[in-house]
């Protein structure tokens, strides 16, 4: 009796450590995933493809949810040597549908989903960029059209300025040339004096 409960223990550690299954397919985090390198990466997306296959044929109870969320991780690594977008789009379908997740994790498999098309088309990526480029230059336009006609107006003031000032300088010449005179008159009035 005492030798049993001495292996209970151990059999109970070597049934909980063995399986079938990888142990990381069921971790709940993807950093294992994320943490792949380009070697890694191929052999990885064909290892749960196969487990997949597995599991359509065998009809066993194996987390494929979270498999298909792993995929599309794979499929759209930037350790990807050939990113697969459109399968990565596919396998996140698979995955809302088979763990029908909550509202705001919806939200956040459609963001990703968007993220996923955009980085699928790069003309449309392109397009959004010209889209961008085309909207700052109508800005800048707007602002250079404003900034100009503030310059003219300022032009038009400046020589509505100039012109006061001209005439304003005219008279105080006709002034100076009427007080040379009179000058001139005074000085020749007091030598006839004199």
């Amino acid at each position: 009796m005492l030798n049993i409960l001495k292996i209970l223990p151990l059999l109970f550690l070597l049934f909980t450590n063995t399986g079938c299954v990888e142990k990381h397919l069921f971790t709940k985090s993807t950093d294992y995933y994320l943490a792949l390198n380009k070697s890694e990466v191929n052999k990885e997306i064909h290892f749960l493809e196969d487990s997949l296959k597995k599991n359509k044929n065998a009809e066993q109870k194996v987390p494929t949810a979270e498999t298909y969320l792993y995929l599309s991780l794979l499929y759209s690594h930037s350790n990807n040597p050939e990113p697969d977008f459109d399968k990565a789009i596919n396998a996140l379908d698979q995955y809302e549908k088979l763990s029908q997740p909550q509202k705001n994790i919806r939200l956040e498999i459609q963001h990703i989903k968007k993220l996923l098309n955009a980085t699928n088309c790069p003309e449309r990526v392109q397009e959004v960029t010209d889209k961008n480029r085309e909207t700052y230059l109508q800005k800048a336009n707007m602002s250079l059209v404003k900034d100009k006609e503030a310059l003219q107006h300022q032009c038009t003031t400046l020589r509505q300025e100039i012109d006061i000032l001209t005439k304003e300088n005219q008279t105080m010449k006709n002034l100076i040339n009427q007080l040379k005179q009179l000058d001139i008159e005074i000085e020749q009035k007091k030598r006839a004096i004199r």
